[in-house]
């Protein structure tokens, strides 16, 4: 065990989301793999909350409760499909992220013209070009992944990309 504690935030923009993505198949329980028992001490699953043997605290959140992101504080946030995102719980977060400079993760989609976090993901990005030694920004599609070439997903994959190119939604492939 060591001295220090780390507390890593994961949002979905949902509880039951990121709930049923991340916490009901054993992802994130199971993410050390045979070594989860050496290093967890305790799991809860009301509060889709692990504590590990070192201090250190992983936790999933859902921004549809915006107003629980006041005064929390981790080491690091990943947010999972921002651009769904209740519109108040990165306004309400980060100033507290900010304040112990914590890395902030994106993950998913980006958003467009309409969607509801365009205006912060604008200034995200802003934020990252005026500030290359602090943040960057980098674009992959879900095709970039390489485990997703393999025989057992590639086809489906490029099935999928076939139908949403013939409705017109490039945006969505990319």
């Amino acid at each position: 065990s060591t001295s220090f504690s780390k507390y890593v935030m994961l949002n979905a923009p949902e509880n039951t989301q990121g709930r049923k993505i991340m916490w009901d198949g054993q992802r994130i329980q199971k993410f050390m793999g045979k070594d989860t028992a050496k290093y967890v001490d305790r799991i809860s699953n009301l509060e889709m909350k692990i504590q590990l043997k070192n201090g250190s605290i992983i936790q999933i959140f859902g921004s549809e409760n915006w107003s629980a992101a006041n005064g929390l504080t981790p080491s690091i946030a990943v947010y999972d499909e921002f651009k769904v995102f209740h519109p108040r719980f990165h306004t309400e977060f980060d100033p507290n992220r900010a304040a112990k400079a914590a890395p902030l993760v994106i993950i998913g989609t980006m958003p467009t013209v309409g969607d509801k976090n365009i205006d912060e993901y604008n200034d995200l990005l802003y934020y990252a070009e005026q500030n290359p030694d602090k943040a960057a920004v980098h674009t992959f599609t879900t095709w970039d992944n390489p485990i997703n070439h393999l025989p057992d997903r590639k086809a489906s994959i490029e099935a999928q990309i076939a139908i949403l190119r013939a409705r017109g939604e490039e945006d969505v492939v990319q």
